[in-house]
């Protein structure tokens, strides 16, 4: 959600609700979800690189889960803080990009 506040995407109070809402029944890529979340959250730079990785293969395994492409995307969008990519404009495209898998329209 702080990636599309970030980028000024305006769902309506419906779209957010479903954005919030959804989830998934796989549990081994809720439990990698939840750690990804708890590395993100470290606000370090090794930590929001193993968030990225746990939520790669969080994708890999629900390919429509979206809370992990916005998280995935917020984790671009960090790395650009983090110095941790080469080019800050990728990180912000693919910031951008996870960002529009997470909604609904995306």
């Amino acid at each position: 959600m702080k990636i599309i506040a970030a980028l000024r995407v305006e769902l309506t109070d419906g779209e957010q609700a479903r954005l919030r809402g959804k989830g998934t029944e796989n549990l081994q890529a809720y439990l990698k979800w939840l750690r990804a979340y708890e590395h993100f959250n470290s606000a370090t730079k090794e930590g929001n690189a193993r968030a990225q990785r746990l939520l790669e293969e969080t994708v890999s395994l629900v390919p429509k889960i979206s809370q992990a492409y916005s998280l995935l995307g917020a984790t671009h969008w960090m790395d650009m803080f983090y110095d941790s990519n080469k080019s800050p404009k990728n990180s912000l495209r693919q910031a951008f990009e996870l960002t529009k898998k997470a909604t609904p329209r995306g």
